[in-house]
Order: structure tokens, then C-alpha cells, then sequence
């Protein structure tokens, strides 16, 4: 089932902010909807899983555009551990964790926010 968590990100003096979507999200993260607000055209977005530190999506100096992201995670080949070049890439996953979402030079007092889409996974419950 596809779910949505919608954060509010409202940046400090200095244009910095740390958000969390969700509190237990399990699955795939299918897409990202940005939505601007007054954020600042330089702001910075580092999207990882709250516990595990696992990458979801990095961007900078992201446009004061409205739109929609699509993050991949390249897979690792099985004998020596590098990475795929290619289109193999996949959803990035998180295990029973908040998303968190590090928020630099957003601009003063700026607020946007971001809509994670994710594909749950129906057959994993976490305890």
C-alpha cells in the first residue's frame, strides 16, 4: 500500500532545520513532492532513515520551484562490493524508523515543505 507523510519544515535564524516524517515507516520510498514555500533557492537537504543514518536522497542549492523527486540507490555488485553503474538502481528502504531531513541555508525563518511517498512493505511488521 502506498502511504504519505507530509512534513512542515520551518528553518531557524541562521536557515538551518531538522524535520521528521512518520514515526515507525516501514518500505520502499517511491517519491518525493517539494513544495517551497519561502525556503530560499540555496537551500540544502541531506533525507536520511532518523535511526539507521541510511541515505535517501542529498540535494543543494535546490530551485524555489515546486516538484518531484524519485530517489535510487545504485546496488553494490556481489564480489567486490562496488557500485553499479548503470540504471540498476532501486528505492531507498528504511526499517521501522522516522525519515529525517537536515535542512541547510533555507533562509531565514523560511518554511516549505516535503511529502514522502513510500510503498510499505505489507509483510515485515515491526515490533
Amino acid at each position: 500500500m502506498l502511504r504519505s507523510y507530509e512534513v512542515e519544515i520551518t528553518t531557524a535564524a541562521d536557515g538551518s532545520a531538522t524535520d521528521y516524517a512518520g514515526l515507525k515507516i516501514t518500505g520502499k520510498v517511491i517519491a518525493i513532492k517539494y513544495a517551497y514555500g519561502t525556503l530560499a533557492a540555496t537551500a540544502d537537504f541531506v533525507i536520511t532513515g532518523a535511526t539507521s543514518g541510511s541515505p535517501i536522497l542529498t540535494l543543494t542549492d535546490v530551485a524555489q520551484a515546486n516538484t518531484w523527486w524519485f530517489p535510487r540507490i545504485l546496488a553494490t555488485q556481489h564480489n567486490d562490493g562496488s557500485a553499479f553503474t548503470d540504471a540498476s538502481g532501486g528505492p531507498p528502504l528504511v526499517f521501522a524508523e522516522r525519515i529525517k531531513i537536515v535542512t541547510a541555508q533555507g533562509g531565514n525563518a523560511a518554511t516549505g515543505a516535503m511529502t514522502f511517498y513510500v510503498e510499505d512493505d505489507t509483510f515485515v511488521e515491526a515490533v
